[in-house]
């Protein structure tokens, strides 16, 4: 660690199970938003997250 300098905390790492549907309902959205399954996933996670508070 430098002094004075901030580290960013590390990313938690999380496995999903889901069924087929689910599975490519993500799948066509990252096609239809030129997005990797794993960022779809991260994003809906966050908006469901904002959605609860």
């Amino acid at each position: 660690m430098v002094p004075g300098k901030i580290c960013s905390p590390m990313p938690r790492q999380y496995s999903v199970v889901c069924d087929d549907e689910v599975g490519e309902r993500v799948e066509r959205l990252a096609r239809e938003y030129e997005l990797t399954e794993q960022e779809v996933l991260r994003q809906l996670i966050q908006q469901g997250l904002e959605d609860s508070v």
